[in-house]
């Protein structure tokens, strides 16, 4: 006969299972969903950047990491022996940071839960290294993400921008998008541009979106509320333009409008 704590555990594992899948976005299937979930319920020793800065983990082959987000880039997508595959990078930690390459699901993750900068995350499974300039981690299959706090950090309003800020964040609701157009950069390489118009409520700015922000103008619509981080704010004649390229990160998410008035 069944232990009833047994019985309630796994009731509690399906359960949080269902979690689990809307994480993924549905790209899961029940069993993986409930190993993680039961995976989760577990508490595991979680170190900080700085302690993995400082070689703490030198004799694990994986680690668990909670911290500050500093940076999100947006992924960069290519194909490898006939298989699309996704590859991006964020950046933990406040007053040590290091860099975390995420593969696949997982770096689809990231935007499917609305991470962004300053949010405190939990990434389980993530493997040390040595990198150019230090420790490194690297995700794997079996790496997962979960927010544990909100960022505090404000946004820009856009009414008040002076047309000289680097590194700002700006959220606004999409008021218009142009399709991508590309050109051959100076290296050779085909690369691409696309401009979108947001609002805030406050006022109305053109977003100049180049190389892997561009992409995003693939998956805007007019209505949809968008964050772009680490931006640029540059004056043209008397308007004011934000311009995001590989050093920012762009994600939509409905969610954001709770956030502004437009």
């Amino acid at each position: 006969m069944e232990d009833i704590t047994e019985v309630d555990e796994r009731r509690d594992v399906s359960k949080k299972a269902c979690g689990v899948i809307n994480d993924y976005g549905g790209m899961i299937s029940r069993g993986d969903a409930e190993r993680i979930a039961r995976e989760r319920q577990q508490p595991r020793q979680k170190y900080t950047a700085a302690e993995i800065s400082a070689a703490v983990t030198k004799d694990l082959d994986t680690a668990n990491i909670e911290d500050r987000v500093y940076r999100i880039f947006n992924p960069k997508v290519f194909e490898k022996n006939g298989r699309k595959r996704q590859r991006r990078e964020i950046v933990l930690g406040e007053s040590r940071c290091i860099t975390i390459t995420l593969w696949d699901n997982a770096s689809g993750m990231i935007d499917r839960l609305g991470i962004e900068r300053g949010d405190r995350i939990v990434c389980y499974n993530v493997s040390p290294r040595k990198g150019v300039s230090g420790t490194e981690l690297a995700g794997g299959s079996s790496t997962q993400i979960v927010r544990v706090a909100p960022s505090s950090a404000p946004h820009a309003d856009l009414s008040r921008l002076k047309g000289d800020e680097k590194d700002v964040d700006v959220i606004g609701r999409v008021v218009s998008v142009d399709p991508i157009r590309y050109f051959t950069d100076l290296g050779g390489r085909l690369a691409g541009v696309s401009n979108c118009t947001i609002s805030d409520g406050h006022a109305t700015l053109r977003m100049a979106m180049w190389r892997s922000s561009s992409a995003y103008a693939a998956e805007m619509h007019p209505g949809d509320y968008v964050k772009a981080e680490f931006v640029g704010i540059r004056k043209t004649g008397e308007a004011f333009e934000i311009t995001a390229g590989d050093s920012s990160r762009i994600l939509i998410n409905n969610a954001l409008k709770s956030r502004i008035k437009a």
